[in-house]
């Protein structure tokens, strides 16, 4: 009879702490996966600050190209993406984001890059070119923002609104 006892005695502390080190184990890969996907989001919602950071001052750039020295032009030029952190935010999306974000996210790089080019040419905020290359522009946020979503599980965006930054 003791020994009846004592081996159910052990039976369920085994089962007991078994049961705890699987439920723990649960719960830490649950929190991981949650600090990730948290992290994911601060670094979309970084890369997108500084990517309207950086469109703005192009914007605010092209409306005065006109009135800029070439050397004036050439330092605002290269302090346009300095000041926003978007290289440093690029950087965090290409290394934590999957493939797609990652892709999307490059487009809206290379039409900041075509828009800063622009201005290096003196086009003007209201100049057919740099009005096409706002246009790019609007086109890769949209698709960026789709791209952000899916893989933060959010429901896309209705499709009877223009979401994208035009003009």
């Amino acid at each position: 009879m003791q020994w009846f006892t004592l081996l159910s005695t052990l039976l369920g502390t085994t089962i007991g702490v078994a049961s705890t080190l699987i439920a723990e184990r649960f719960r830490s890969r649950d929190a991981r996966r949650q600090h990730r996907e948290t992290a994911r989001v601060e670094i979309y919602l970084g890369f997108l600050q500084a990517m309207n950071e950086s469109a703005e001052a192009l914007r605010s750039l092209a409306s005065r190209v006109d009135r800029l020295t070439p050397e004036e032009l050439e330092e605002s030029n290269r302090q346009v993406f300095q000041g926003s952190r978007l290289y440093v935010m690029r950087e965090r999306v290409i290394l934590f984001a999957p493939n797609s974000v990652a892709a999307a996210m490059n487009e809206v790089f290379n039409s900041l890059l075509t828009m800063r080019e622009a201005t290096a040419q003196r086009r003007g905020r209201h100049s057919p070119e740099f009005l096409a290359r706002i246009g790019e522009y609007a086109d890769a946020v949209q698709i960026l923002r789709v791209e952000m979503r899916r893989d933060i599980g959010a429901a896309p965006l209705q499709d009877d609104i223009d979401w994208a930054p035009r003009g």
